[in-house]
């Protein structure tokens, strides 16, 4: 590495190489202002029917401008999160040594995540008590929460995205929705491009109709949300727009969330009463 650039090799063994999912990565990326890096949860397919998950190594430089580092476009998935936090060591050990300064002041144009309220008493948590590390019981089984993605809305109302996962590895997404402070919860799941193709939804996000169909329910749109997306604990932020349709029995619900980037991601969901979440721990 020189003054200003940071080139990250990735030597693999034979047997990886042979692996399509991963390959050589040589990569550079800048050294010099340099405010944080970190890492990032990202859902994706290994292949068509097998999920997975993978990690992505970001950097934010002075100003606000995020960078990815490390992740799937950028030569190697992560699958293993150790082996990203010992990535993100070993930068921070180099920037370290070669970054003189940081700013004094954090930009005040900077959007911070809105702060919610959590209850602290362990016998009066309720479901949007959740945070990172939590236990609940759910369908007979118990389930930690591994991430989260929260939403701040223009209007002034907050949704949280939650990753539950169980002692078999299995995982789930529980959407707390919240509106004039009434909690709503909804189970869902991540629509793959192959199923908008299948139910012809590969346009919604784009056309945004009155109606839809998915799966024998009729969906009706309902709101039209503009606000940040903030993975984590991260100040990472994305400028998001959402689609929110819903059945006649207020049981279904379809969501597009369409990211400044042009990237977008549909979510089906079934409604869940509070009542089948019990048992709220705090660790």
């Amino acid at each position: 590495a020189d003054e200003d650039y940071i080139i990250i090799e990735d030597k693999l063994t034979l047997k990886e190489k042979n692996d399509p999912w991963k390959r050589q990565t040589r990569y550079a990326t800048f050294t010099k202002n340099i405010d944080d890096i970190y890492i990032i949860t990202s859902q994706g397919r290994r292949r068509i029917y097998e999920k997975c998950t993978h990690y992505e190594i970001w950097i934010e430089r002075f100003g606000g401008q995020h960078l990815k580092v490390l992740g799937k476009e950028k030569g190697v998935a992560i699958t293993n999160r150790s082996e990203a936090e010992f990535i993100v060591k070993k930068i921070q050990g180099f920037l370290l040594k070669n970054i003189k300064h940081k700013p004094k002041t954090t930009p005040k144009w900077r959007v911070l995540a809105r702060q919610i309220t959590k209850e602290q008493e362990l016998s009066e948590l309720r479901i949007q008590d959740l945070r990172k590390g939590a236990l609940l019981d759910y369908k007979l089984q118990t389930w930690e929460v591994t991430e989260q993605i929260q939403y701040d809305w223009g209007q002034g109302n907050t949704d949280t995205l939650y990753c539950l996962e169980n002692a078999e590895n299995h995982s789930i997404l529980l959407l707390v929705t919240q509106d004039l402070g009434i909690y709503q919860t909804w189970i869902e799941e991540r629509l793959s491009r192959q199923e908008l193709v299948s139910h012809n939804l590969e346009k919604a996000h784009a056309e945004a109709p009155l109606e839809l169909s998915f799966k024998g329910n009729l969906l009706v749109k309902q709101a039209i949300e503009t606000g940040y997306k903030f993975v984590g604990d991260s100040e990472f932020l994305t400028r998001v727009e959402q689609y929110k349709y819903l059945s006649e029995d207020g049981k279904h619900s379809l969501r597009t969330l369409r990211h400044e980037n042009g990237k977008v991601l549909v979510f089906s969901g079934t409604k869940a009463g509070d009542f089948e979440f019990s048992n709220i721990l705090i660790a």
